[in-house]
């Protein structure tokens, strides 16, 4: 054995064991994890590897789930595929593969707080390459890069992801760069001398865990029950908002009809002013129309149609 390391499920449901063997000939390392189910009766244990010569470069549990995702390649093969496990239940399930992304070029594993989607990283070099992976579907569904990427975290949530240039391993290009979780670009900033970003804890959920299972099962139900609620306040506040305007605009009615009130009894008063004139009436005023033409542009243009058409009987 050459080496040998542990990796702990965040709920303490399984423990992985990788352990680095020698070839016969000593000139290779060949991988293989045991995974032990913690939660069953006797802790049964089952071995396995992607492949008979594989060298596992990375491993990495689902939180809150009973899938892995483990990065390997073949030994003396520069290539480095992804493969993505279940353990198929927390209790007397079995290891089977959902699928081996192919040709990946990436080092490290980071899984969504919320589980379901992980993100491959190649924090090796200045490359930075990033892929966002939806495991429920096994389909890639973000891609993108971040120059010098030496550090990534998750959002305790699991809805956004930092990555960030730390001044202690690159001292050039330092900062942040945030993203959505399915790999959209948020925002950046760039820090002289930028070492480190870390998210804000939250706090551990009020709900149990059989709530919040079935929160996540009858999810459908939940969204269209709060989605009849948003309805109804909407419509309230419409017509809130109807009864507003009608109110503001009776207001405006009766504004301009204390004004003409007020013009009608300062009548007398203005005819006064104007020597007995009734500036009301129509036939004080003459009405002058005036038009004015005014030519903007003339163009003459030769259509060249000499010839005479004589229209006659035949």
């Amino acid at each position: 054995v050459h080496d040998l390391r542990m990796t702990w499920h965040d709920q303490g449901h399984f423990l992985c064991v990788k352990v680095d063997k020698h070839s016969k000939s000593k000139k290779t390392l060949n991988s293989v994890f045991e995974l032990f189910r913690v939660r069953d009766k006797e802790v049964p244990i089952e071995e396995y590897s992607p492949s008979k010569d594989a060298t596992i470069i990375a491993f990495a549990w689902e939180p809150k789930g009973i899938r892995f995702a483990v990065i390997h390649s073949e030994a003396g093969s520069a290539r480095t595929d992804v493969s993505l496990y279940t353990m198929g239940s927390k209790y007397n399930g079995k290891v089977s593969l959902l699928k081996t992304l192919e040709k990946k070029a990436c080092n490290t594993l980071f899984w969504s707080p919320a589980g379901n989607l992980i993100l491959l990283a190649n924090l090796k070099g200045t490359a930075g390459q990033l892929e966002w992976v939806d495991v429920n579907v096994l389909q890639t569904i973000g891609e993108a890069e971040h120059f010098m990427c030496s550090d990534i975290e998750w959002d305790p949530t699991g809805r956004f992801v930092a990555t960030s240039v730390a001044h202690w391993r690159h001292q050039m290009e330092n900062g942040y760069n945030l993203w959505s979780s399915h790999g959209r670009p948020l925002g950046h900033e760039k820090h002289e001398r930028f070492y480190q970003l870390l998210w804000r804890p939250r706090p551990p959920s009020l709900l149990t865990e059989a709530k919040e299972k079935d929160i996540r099962k009858n999810l459908r139900n939940y969204s269209q029950k709060y989605e009849e609620e948003d309805r109804k306040l909407k419509q309230s506040l419409q017509g809130d908002r109807l009864k507003q305007r009608q109110q503001q605009h009776g207001a405006f009615e009766a504004f301009i009809n204390m004004l003409n009130d007020q013009y009608a009894a300062e009548k007398k008063a203005r005819m006064d002013l104007r020597d007995g004139a009734e500036s009301d009436a129509s036939s004080a005023y003459t009405l002058v129309e005036d038009i004015d033409e005014q030519e903007l542009s003339y163009q003459e243009e030769n259509l060249g149609l000499d010839e005479s058409i004589e229209i006659g009987d035949d």
